[in-house]
C-alpha cells in the first residue's frame, strides 16, 4: 500500500512537469537497496552528528537541527522504527550548545555529550543522561570538572571514558576512567595505576564485560610500548590475552559477533582471535579506508571507502569473512555517508550529507537493506576522458548483487556538446553478464575532427531497461569528454620565447609580453617586447633598458619583469625585480615603472609610496595585477607583506602622500643581524624624512634630514623582525 501511494505521487509530479524520476532505478516497484519502509519525511533541517539504536529498535539522533520532518526538535530526537518522529520523546529546554554524540543507555535512557552547560533546565557540563521520555535525569550529575572524552556505556550502566589524560579529579586513571551510574568517578577502577604514560585511541566492551583497549601504554620509560590491552570488567589486566607485539594496532576496534577482534586504521586491518592471537584468515589486499564495522553475519563493512582492489567504490563496501568483496552488497558510488549503525537484522542506518538515495528523497538519514535480491548495474565511474586521436573509449559497467544468475542491461549514447557521426559513433545495445561475471566493457569509437581549434566536447552514455532480476543504481549515466588535439590558432606564430611571465593585450590587438627572454625571432629584446596580431615582433616598439636587482644573498643579480598592465589611456605599468630603467632616469632601488604607448619611459610616473621600494631579505616576485577604473593598482605575488599583522600576497596601492623628487636611495644593504642600512642623496633646500613600512599603510620615520646634508646614511633596526620592509622619502612637515 505504501509503495502504491508513492507511485501515485510520482505520476502526478511527472505529469505536472515539476520533476522526473528515471525508471532505470526501479524494477517491479522495488529499489535496489533503499528500505522504503523507513521514511523520515523531510528529515532534519541540519546535520546529524550522532545516532544510536535502542533495544526496542527506536533510533536516537542528535545534531545541528531545530526540527525533524517539520516537528520542533532541537538537537535531540527519537525516531520510531519506521523513521517517523516519536512524539512521546522530547528534551526541553534544549541544550544551550551543540550535542556531539548520543549513546543508548540501559533501561531506555540515553547518554548525551557535547559543549553544553545547560540542558533540560538543569546545569550539566558536557555530559547528561536523558530519561525514557527525553527529559534530563536529575540523578546523574558528573559535576563540572570532567574533560570532554570519548565514551562507552557498559551493560550495568557504568560509563567508560577514554583518551589522552593522566588523571581525573585527582585519581591516577591514566588513559581510561569509569563513572558510576550517578556520574561520580569509580575510584575502584584504576587499570593503569603506576604506568608512566597511557593513551587510549579506542575501546570496546565484550559481552562478558571484559574491556579491550588499543593505544599506547607503558609502565616505565625503560619498557617497550604496549599497543593493546585486555582488562577484566573490574579493570585488572588479563594475563591470558596475548596480542602480537610486532604490529601497531592503529586507531580503532570492532567486535565481530563471533568474538573475533578487528583492528583498523587508514592503512591496515588486522583480525585477532578472542585470546589475542593473530587471525591470518583475513586477507585484505588494498586497505584504503577510514573505519571498519562488523555486521550480524560476521561480514565486514568498510566505511568511507573510496576504492577497493584498485576499483572505485562508494562510501560503503562490504567484505566476506575472509576479506574478499561481497558483491551482493553494492551501492555504486553513493557518497555523503558520515554515520553508519548496524541493526540486529543487518539493515544499515546511515546519516550524512545526502538528500536522496536511488532517486528517492531522503534528507540526511536513511536505512539500507542488508543485501540485494537483484543484480545491480552501474558504471565504474561517472566520468571518462579521451583524446580525439584515440580510436575508442572504453567504459566499464559493474554488476553487483547475487552473482550466480545470467542478467543483462541495455545502454545508449546521447549527444551533449559532441555530435554523433562527427565526433563519435553512436551506439545502442545490450550487454549480458554470465554467472559470477562482475565487469563488462562498452567500447565507443572516437572520430578525428577534421577542423582544429574547437573546444573539448562531451557525450553521455546511459544504462537502461535492466533484464529480469536486475536493477540500475548510481551512476547510471557516464559522461565522456573528448579532448581536442588542436586548441591553438596556427596563424599565430611567436616562435620560441624563453619563459613568459606576463601577457597583456593592447586595445589595437597587439600583445605585450614580458619574461626571462633576451631575444625574439633572433632580434634582441631584453625581457619585454610587443608582438603583432600574427605573433611576429613589432620592430617599432622599444622598451627602455631595465637594470638588474641585486639579490643580497651573494653576487647574483636578478632581472625579472613579472607584471605588465595596460592602462585605459594606453600607457603601460610594469612591476618586477629591477632597480630602474635607463639608470639615469630612475633611482635605485625601484621595482615599478610606467611606459608610454610607444615603449619609451614615462618619466612623469611617480609610483607613490612604492618610491624607494626595498623588500628584505629578498627581491619582490610579482605574480599578477590589475588596474582599477580609479587608477589604483592591485598587485599579487610572493612579496609576503603583512597587513594588520596578517601575511598577505595581495595588496592595493593607494596614491599616498606627496613624495620627494629631489632625493634618491643610492645604496641599501642588509646586515647579518637583519638591520637594513642605506645611503640617500638629497638635492634642494627642503627637509626630508625617510619612513619604513610593512603594509603600505603604517609608516614609521627612521631618519630625518634636518641638517640638509647632501649625502646621509640611515639604519633601520626594526627591519630585523620583518619578512618584508618598504621605504619611502617624503617632505618633512
Amino acid at each position: 500500500m505504501v509503495w502504491e501511494k508513492l507511485c501515485a505521487i510520482w505520476l502526478y509530479v511527472v505529469i505536472s512537469g515539476c520533476l522526473v524520476f528515471s525508471s532505470a532505478f526501479l524494477v517491479n516497484g522495488q529499489p535496489a537497496f533503499l528500505d522504503i519502509g523507513f521514511d523520515p519525511g523531510n528529515g532534519p533541517d541540519g546535520k546529524i552528528r550522532g545516532m544510536a539504536l535502542q533495544a526496542d529498535g527506536k533510533i536516537l539522533v542528535a545534531g545541528g537541527f531545530t526540527n525533524f520532518a517539520g516537528i520542533v526538535r532541537r538537537q535531540i530526537a527519537r525516531l520510531n522504527t519506521n523513521g517517523t518522529v516519536d512524539l512521546t520523546y522530547s528534551c526541553h529546554p534544549e541544550p544551550n550548545a551543540p550535542v556531539k554524540s548520543i549513546l543508548a543507555y540501559p533501561g531506555g535512557k540515553a547518554l548525551v555529550e557535547g559543549d553544553f552547560t545547560e540542558i533540560g533546565g538543569l546545569h550539566r557540563v558536557y555530559y547528561a543522561r536523558l530519561n525514557r521520555d527525553g527529559s534530563v535525569d536529575p540523578s546523574f550529575d558528573p559535576g563540572e570538572d570532567l574533560p570532554q572524552l570519548a565514551t562507552v556505556v557498559q551493560s550495568d550502566g557504568k560509563i567508560l571514558l577514554y583518551g589522552n589524560f593522566q588523571s581525573i579529579r585527582g585519581l591516577p586513571v591514566s588513559g581510561v576512567a569509569r563513572l558510576n551510574s550517578d556520574g561520580t568517578v569509580d575510584a575502584s577502577f584504576q587499570p593503569f595505576l603506576g604506568f608512566a604514560s597511557s593513551q587510549a585511541s579506542d575501546l570496546v566492551v565484550q559481552p562478558d564485560g571484559a574491556i579491550i583497549i588499543t593505544g599506547a601504554f607503558r609502565r616505565s620509560n625503560a619498557e617497550p610500548v604496549q599497543y593493546m590491552l585486555h582488562l577484566t570488567s573490574e579493570g585488572a589486566k588479563d594475563p591470558s590475552f596475548h596480542a602480537p607485539s610486532d604490529t601497531y594496532f592503529g586507531d580503532g576496534l570492532a567486535l565481530q559477533p563471533n568474538g573475533r577482534i578487528l583492528l583498523y586504521s587508514p592503512s591496515m586491518i588486522e583480525r585477532l582471535f578472542p585470546d589475542g592471537s593473530r587471525d591470518s584468515s583475513l586477507d585484505i589486499s588494498y586497505p584504503y579506508y577510514a573505519v571498519a564495522f562488523s555486521d550480524y553475519a560476521n561480514r565486514i563493512l568498510l566505511w568511507k571507502a573510496t576504492e577497493y582492489d584498485s576499483f572505485p567504490t562508494g562510501d560503503l563496501v562490504r567484505l566476506d569473512f575472509n576479506g574478499s568483496r561481497d558483491w551482493s552488497f553494492d551501492i555504486g558510488l553513493f557518497r555523503g555517508i558520515d554515520i553508519v549503525t548496524v541493526q540486529p537484522d543487518g539493515k544499515l542506518l546511515i546519516a550524512g550529507d545526502f538528500t536522496e538515495v536511488e532517486g528517492i528523497p531522503r534528507r540526511f538519514v536513511a536505512r539500507l537493506l542488508e543485501y540485494s535480491e537483484k543484480a545491480v548495474f552501474h558504471f565504474a565511474t561517472p566520468a571518462y576522458e579521451t583524446s580525439e586521436t584515440n580510436s575508442q573509449v572504453r567504459l566499464q559497467v559493474v554488476r553487483g548483487g547475487p552473482p550466480d544468475n545470467t542478467v543483462s542491461v541495455a545502454f545508449h549514447t546521447a549527444d551533449d556538446t559532441a555530435t554523433a557521426g562527427y565526433d563519435y559513433v553512436a551506439q545502442t545495445g545490450r550487454i549480458e553478464f554470465g554467472p559470477r561475471e562482475r565487469f563488462q566493457t562498452i567500447a565507443i569509437s572516437i572520430l578525428r575532427d577534421p577542423l582544429g581549434g574547437e573546444a573539448d566536447e562531451d557525450f553521455t552514455i546511459a544504462l537502461e531497461n535492466p533484464g529480469p532480476g536486475a536493477v540500475i543504481t548510481s551512476p547510471a549515466t557516464a559522461k565522456v569528454s573528448i579532448h581536442e588535439d588542436e586548441h591553438y590558432d596556427s596563424t599565430f606564430d611567436p616562435g620560441a620565447i624563453d619563459r613568459i611571465l606576463s601577457l597583456s593585450l593592447q586595445p589595437d590587438g597587439k600583445l605585450l609580453v614580458s619574461g626571462l627572454f633576451t631575444n625574439i625571432h633572433g632580434v634582441p629584446r631584453s625581457h619585454i617586447a610587443r608582438l603583432n596580431s600574427d605573433g611576429s615582433l613589432d620592430p617599432s616598439w622599444h622598451a627602455p633598458t631595465f637594470w638588474p636587482y641585486p639579490s643580497f644573498l651573494g653576487c647574483d643579480y636578478i632581472l625579472s619583469l613579472d607584471v605588465v598592465l595596460v592602462q585605459p589611456d594606453g600607457r603601460i605599468v610594469v612591476a618586477g625585480a629591477f632597480t630602474g630603467a635607463n639608470r639615469s632616469d630612475y633611482a635605485y632601488p625601484r621595482g615599478f615603472a610606467r611606459l608610454n604607448p610607444d615603449g619609451s619611459l614615462d618619466t612623469a610616473f611617480d609610483p607613490g609610496p612604492m618610491y624607494g621600494l626595498y623588500a628584505a631579505p629578498n627581491w619582490p616576485l610579482f605574480a599578477g595585477g590589475a588596474i582599477q577604473p580609479d587608477g589604483k593598482l592591485i598587485l599579487g605575488g610572493a612579496f609576503i607583506m603583512r597587513v594588520e599583522n596578517e601575511p598577505t600576497n595581495l595588496v592595493r596601492l593607494p596614491a599616498g602622500p606627496p613624495l620627494v623628487t629631489e632625493a634618491r636611495f643610492e645604496q641599501i644593504a642588509v646586515e647579518t643581524n637583519g638591520t637594513v642600512k642605506g645611503t640617500v642623496s638629497f638635492e634642494g633646500s627642503q627637509y626630508y624624512v625617510i619612513e619604513a613600512s610593512t603594509d603600505f599603510r603604517h609608516w614609521l620615520p627612521v631618519y630625518t634630514n634636518i641638517d640638509q646634508q647632501r649625502l646621509s646614511s640611515f639604519a633601520d633596526a626594526g627591519a630585523m623582525s620583518r619578512l618584508r620592509r618598504f621605504y619611502r622619502i617624503r617632505p618633512w612637515e
